[in-house]
């Protein structure tokens, strides 16, 4: 049941608030906005609502409003609310901040870097203390900090020496330096990285947080595992959305204009590689005259050879994005795929003469059907896994480019191979 009075309002817990918020129209926001304001969660619902929708509140802000909700929020969702807001209002906003200098060090930082995610309030033991000082040290700074993901130890001048386990600090004799207990062995990223590489070494090391440090080995911040979860979420998104040629940004709160937008190229390249496969068939039109049974048997061909591409394709961006191919060289992997792309197209293609001469009694045009699907495999198996490291390589999204290109690719050889060897066969008998 909608919120009506305030105290309805203030009942809302942090995601029913920002569902209000998002369904909400403008009229209703504004009359209720004293009310909202109130609520001791409003600033963060505010994370939780979609873009779209959240610039649209921003909207129906004064700037002391806006201003006092950027003042409150933390550094990475400070910065995330000056994105929304565009780049006119963020020149306009940063001096009237409390912490003008430090959003401009994480607006300094490339959008899909570390540093746009990192917190920059962390745990740390100096590395001068003993174990017992260590010890109570922690038992001091508790009840102030937040969270206490690793033991980091530093040098007075911040510089990161590496971690040291509480267990091993425990057992350890009271005097024993820390110096003596630290794994020195620690990695770090630093906040220029791209986000990826930190995702790859907390998935792989099952790490919490990783260290952030700059250029003179000085520990600036962390990445939790909070915003790696985020960040993966939004390559799944990513990914999915790639895969039917539309951008992350597009979405059901998008206003209509802008996702036609977002769609439209797409669509259109889509139109004209569509033309070019429609013109290889085209070609070959006296064939399909002469025998009609090539025509009921093309998306037979097409549906295969695209299962092969769609199936080496998903494998190889996969590994481009998980951090696979530090394990294996490209080369390798190609060849591995190609191998299994020619084998399935080899199974389907014995299986597809059966077929065809128990359903038409026409060995030939059966063979035609099978030795074209093992070459449409061998064809769509190589597009798949070549064009997205070709796009890797060129500092391209694979993810989003890969898609349109490698399906309709394998479409157009695909017709032109079946149509051409029964061109060349059947004109034979």
């Amino acid at each position: 049941m909608p919120p009506v009075n305030s105290q309805d309002f203030l009942d809302l817990n942090v995601s029913e608030l920002a569902q209000w918020l998002a369904l909400s129209s403008h009229e209703q926001i504004s009359s209720k906005l004293s009310v909202v304001k109130g609520h001791p969660e409003f600033f963060e619902s505010l994370q939780y609502i979609p873009e779209a929708n959240l610039n649209q509140i921003f909207k129906g802000l004064d700037e002391d409003d806006i201003i006092k909700i950027l003042n409150s929020a933390d550094l990475d969702e400070t910065t995330y609310f000056l994105e929304v807001l565009g780049e006119e209002a963020t020149e306009e906003l940063l001096p009237k901040l409390s912490r003008t200098k430090k959003l401009k060090q994480y607006l300094a930082y490339p959008k899909d870097s570390c540093g746009r995610v990192m917190q920059t309030e962390f745990f740390t033991l100096p590395i001068e203390l003993t174990a017992q000082q260590a010890l109570d040290y922690i038992r001091d700074k508790a009840k102030e900090e937040e969270q206490m993901y690793y033991l980091y130890c530093l040098t007075p001048k911040n510089k990161l020496i590496g971690v040291v386990s509480l267990k091993e600090l425990a057992k350890a004799e009271k005097k024993t330096p820390l110096d003596q207990l630290v794994n020195r062995d620690v990695l770090s990223v630093t906040p220029e990285a791209p986000i990826e590489e930190a995702i790859q070494i907390v998935q792989s090391e099952n790490f919490v947080a990783l260290p952030l440090v700059n250029e003179k080995s000085r520990m600036i911040g962390l990445v939790t595992v909070d915003d790696v979860v985020d960040e993966i979420q939004d390559q799944a998104t990513a990914d999915i959305y790639a895969q039917a040629g539309l951008q992350q940004m597009d979405s059901v709160t998008m206003k209509a204009s802008l996702s036609y937008l977002n769609r439209v190229p797409w669509l259109v390249l889509n139109l004209f590689l569509a033309c070019i496969a429609s013109f290889v068939i085209g070609f070959f039109e006296p064939t399909l005259a002469k025998h009609t049974i090539l025509a009921i048997l093309m998306p037979v061909a097409a549906a295969l050879g695209g299962n092969t591409a769609v199936q080496t394709l998903t494998v190889v961006t996969r590994g481009l994005a998980t951090g696979d191919f530090n394990y294996i060289s490209y080369s390798k992997a190609i060849l591995k795929e190609v191998t299994t792309g020619v084998s399935l197209g080899l199974t389907t293609g014995v299986i597809s003469v059966l077929i065809v001469y128990v359903w038409k009694q026409n060995f030939a045009v059966g063979a035609i059907l099978g030795i074209s699907m093992a070459i449409n495999s061998l064809i769509a198996a190589t597009l798949g896994a070549t064009i997205p490291i070709i796009l890797k390589s060129l500092g391209k999204d694979p993810a989003v480019s890969s898609s349109v290109l490698v399906i309709t690719l394998t479409d157009i050889f695909c017709f032109f191979s079946f149509l051409g060897l029964a061109t060349l066969g059947l004109s034979q008998l």
